[in-house]
């Protein structure tokens, strides 16, 4: 007994990151993506010329945008 109480702390962190590991690998294949990630995922893949164009226009995009 006297060995949990001394490592208690030690043991209740090891618990708890084993815990979120197995948690994260449980929801490693969804999409994670939230908010205006999607719109930005989305204009990074663009070639560098449609971005340059795209900045040009308004470089607070999209909140200044006119659509």
């Amino acid at each position: 007994m006297s060995f949990l109480r001394k490592h208690e702390q030690t043991i209740i962190t090891i618990v708890l990151v084993l815990i979120n590991f197995a948690i994260k690998g449980i929801f490693l294949s969804k999409n994670s993506l939230g908010g205006d990630e999607p719109f930005s995922v989305y204009h990074a893949q663009m070639d560098i010329a449609s971005i340059i164009r795209l900045l040009s226009a308004s470089p607070n995009f999209p909140y200044d945008f006119p659509l």
